[in-house]
């Protein structure tokens, strides 16, 4: 039985762990963005898990590019992809956290340990 099995509820990995590896790249990160996570929900009064539910897999990766400051041509490079793929990824990012500049967005990710 490995670490995960042992100390992360079923519960709690079908809910918070893809958001967790998300916003947590490395171990040490890791207990920093639970807490994040927990401590935001609280204030909230809601699982903010239910928000990022919604953005697909490249949507979630998109986010994370542009919250490091890449450029839409910087993304698509990364990513190989076209740069319309990126605007259209970027608009559904937009539109599924009722967003509507990339002011927002950064002070979105900000308030929420993204960023």
């Amino acid at each position: 039985m490995g670490v995960k099995e042992k100390y992360l509820q079923p519960d709690l990995e079908t809910q918070q762990a893809s958001l967790l590896r998300f916003i947590a790249p490395s171990p040490y990160t890791f207990y920093e963005a639970f807490y994040q996570l927990n401590y935001t929900s609280f204030l909230m009064g809601s699982s903010i898990t239910e928000t990022f539910k919604a953005l697909s897999g490249k949507e979630k990766k998109v986010l994370e590019l542009i919250i490091n400051g890449l450029s839409n041509s910087g993304i698509a490079k990364e990513l190989t992809i076209s740069v319309k793929t990126v605007d259209t990824h970027r608009a559904n990012i937009m539109k599924k956290l009722e967003i509507h500049n990339l002011v927002d967005l950064v002070k979105f990710s900000i308030r929420n340990g993204l960023a």
